[in-house]
Formats: structure tokens, sequence, C-alpha cells
């Protein structure tokens, strides 16, 4: 047996009594009697045959829809029959997996959530394509027909990036058909519209039905609840802040009986940080990702590019978010560096107010300013990053390589910084 079969087999192992042998490859799977499945009794076995249903291969080509009352007469559960069909149809396609490939982040809620504006932000800041960004998502989108999927890398990990059209049409085949949509997601971003009151009921019946066919297909997903169109004419709004706590509550309720893994998190179109916010959570779950780790790589990478030997990301608070130091320098240069920051960053900061001012909010985008310790220079770098002020500093002993005149020409923001 090779290392894919080997995958597959485990993979349809799941949906099986622990007690049970093994069969020895995926033709012998579906030979083996309804009895196998996980919490088939003997009493429903009984039934099954009753039904002329032996095997998983019969039970997989048993059609639900036309055979309802039927089995209603045989005394079955219909969620609970219908879970059994689910697991021996996975097993009869289960060949046709991939054994691995890209993590999948999926965006799944009602139509006209916000799904598909989500992932254009997502995809365009990725991207790096922010000319006029909202103008251009607002005319693009359309309603989404069926699944969109859109591959992306994130520093070393390739991400799939399911937006999943949310008309009751398409709710209902990725229901009757999981194994084809729902099967190996990482992470769900399940959206609702704060706005839309009255699909909040319809939304969270939603949410049930998926998490109980999630556990069917014994996945272990996590859920991030995103209340979306949270904007900022709303934020300070009782009512909406009370249906938040209220709806959170009962969505917590179904995923905790379901045993599966969630946050909470408010989003808005007008505000992208919050959309990357909670992308940058999807993405630590979905890849497993440290994410102090993935940043070092990326300051290391800028760093090499740019022949800098020493770098460090800060916020306006001095916090440490990121650092990256050549092997050939001392250990110790990072901490000394920082000690010098900090003071540095304190006087800097005083110039926040005056860059999210609206008169300027739209011409800033970054600043530099150097400063000289003894036959070192010092250069932070200030970037406005989603209206937030982070800081890039480094300490390089090549002082003549500096441009002088790019830096004269920020000299009136130093002179306003200092007097």
């Amino acid at each position: 047996m090779n290392e894919a079969e080997d995958v597959l087999l485990k993979r349809a192992l799941t949906f099986i009594k622990k007690e049970i042998e093994p069969p020895k490859n995926l033709d012998q799977f579906l030979l083996l009697p309804c009895s196998v499945l996980n919490e088939v009794s003997e009493q429903d076995n009984q039934k099954f045959k009753a039904l002329n249903i032996k095997t998983l291969k019969e039970l997989a080509e048993f059609d639900l829809e036309k055979q309802q009352e039927v089995i209603k007469q045989k005394k079955f559960r219909f969620l609970t029959f219908e879970t059994w069909v689910l697991a021996a149809r996975i097993i009869s396609r289960i060949s046709n997996y991939e054994v691995k490939g890209p993590k999948k982040i999926a965006l799944i809620g009602l139509e006209n959530a916000g799904k598909t504006a989500i992932r254009e932000i997502i995809l365009r800041k990725l991207k790096m394509n922010n000319t006029s960004m909202f103008e251009k998502i607002m005319r693009k989108l359309q309603p989404t027909k069926g699944v969109e999927r859109e591959m992306v890398t994130v520093a070393d990990a390739d991400l799939q990036i399911w937006d999943m059209g949310g008309q009751e049409i398409y709710r209902e085949r990725y229901l009757k058909e999981p194994e084809r949509f729902l099967l190996d997601i990482e992470v769900v971003l399940y959206i609702i519209d704060v706005q839309d009151s009255e699909k909040h009921n319809q939304s969270i019946e939603y949410l049930r039905k998926l998490a109980a066919t999630f556990r069917s297909l014994n996945q272990h997903s996590f859920f991030i609840i995103c209340y979306h169109k949270f904007d900022q004419d709303i934020q300070q709004d009782q009512k909406y802040q009370e249906w938040v706590q209220n709806s959170w509550e009962v969505l917590s309720g179904i995923l905790e009986e379901y045993k599966y893994p969630h946050k909470l998190f408010t989003t808005s179109i007008y505000d992208d940080f919050s959309i990357f916010n909670v992308f940058s959570e999807a993405l630590k779950i979905a890849a497993d990702y440290d994410v102090e780790k993935i940043i070092n790589m990326i300051l290391a990478k800028y760093a090499q590019e740019t022949d800098l030997q020493n770098l460090l990301l800060l916020d306006s608070n001095g916090m440490k978010l990121g650092q990256y130091i050549n092997a050939k320098e001392k250990s110790d240069l990072l901490d000394q560096l920082y000690q010098i920051s900090i003071p540095i960053l304190q006087s800097i900061s005083q110039i926040d107010a005056l860059d999210k001012s609206p008169q300027h909010k739209r011409y800033i985008k970054s600043i530099l300013y150097t400063f000289y310790t003894g036959d070192m220079n010092l250069t932070v770098s200030r970037v406005l990053l989603f209206d937030r002020s982070i800081y890039l500093v480094t300490m390089n002993p090549k002082r003549g390589e500096l441009d002088t005149k790019f830096t004269q020409a920020l000299m009136p923001w130093l002179s306003n910084l200092f007097t």
C-alpha cells in the first residue's frame, strides 16, 4: 500500500467502529456490512436488511429523497439515517479526494451578507492593488453563483479561499452534497449581516444545519463568526450591540453543543483593518502559524533584499512585533537597538494626531527619520498601516549610503516634531 492509499484508508476509518478490523484497500471497504458504521446498532442493521441494504456500497446508492416515507415506516430517525448514508457516500468516493492540497478557508452565510466584498478586500490587499479599491469592489460585486475559489500564497502557506454563494438553491446543494463542498475546510468564516434583521433567525438556523453536517463529516473545523456591516454609524447603537450579544449567545451555544471551537468578530467594509484582523486569525488557525516567526521571516527577506544587517518592527507603544539580525552580528545588538528606539518612538508618537486628521490622512503613507548615535546611524521608518502606525528601525554603519536629498525633503516633519 502506498502512502496516498494509507492516508485515504485512515480517513475512511473515521466513520467505522474502532473494534472493526480495517480492510486492506478501499474497494473492500464498500463490501462491509452497514453494521460497521459508528452508532449503528444490531436492531438498526436488521432494519437495513429489511430495506434490502446489506453493504456500504448499497447504502451509498440509496435515494434519500425518494425513500423518505419508507425510512419513516421502518422507524428510522431520518437525520440519523441521512448521516449514515452520507458516511457511505464519502467512503465510496474517497479515492477521488486529494491526499494533500492547500488549506481551505470558506466564507459561508446567507445571500447578500457581504462574503464576496470581504474576499475581494483580502485578495486586493494581498496582491497590493489598492487603487480606488472600494469603488472597484462595489462596481464589480454580483451575487456569487455556486462556489468561487481563489488560490493565494501567504508567506510559505498555500491557501484556497472559497466564497460560497448564499442563495437558497446553493445552500441546499451544499447540505445535500457536503462531501463535495464542505469536506476538509480548516476554517469557516460565517458571515452575518447585522443590518438585515429579517434574516437573523434564518442565518442562525443555517449555522445549526451546517454544524450538524460538519459533525456527520467527522470534521473538526474552526468557526469564526463575523457580524458584518457593523459600520461606524451603528457601532454606538445600543440596539445593535444588544442583538450581537444575544445572537452570539445562541450561536456559541450551537457550536459548543457540537464541540466546535469558535470566535466572534465584528467587521465592516469601511474598516479593512477589521477584515484583515479576521483573515489573520483564520490564517493562523488554518496554517498553524507562529505569527511572530512569520513576521520575522518577512523582515529577514526585506532586510536581505535591501542589504540591512538588523531590523526591528515596533508599534507606536514600543511593543516589539518582529526582528531580524544577520547571523554575523552580535546577538545583543538587537537589545541595544531596542533600548535606543523606545525614547525616540515616544517623541515620534506626538505626530500621530496630525496623521489621522482628515486633511493629511489621504497623503501620508510613510515617513523616514534618521538619528545619529556615535559612528552609527539609526534609521526609523514610520508606516501607516490600516490607519495604525508601525515602525521599522535599523542601525546601519554605512552612513555614506544614505540618500541625503530624501532626508532633507522630510526636514519639515522633523522640525515640527522637535519644536
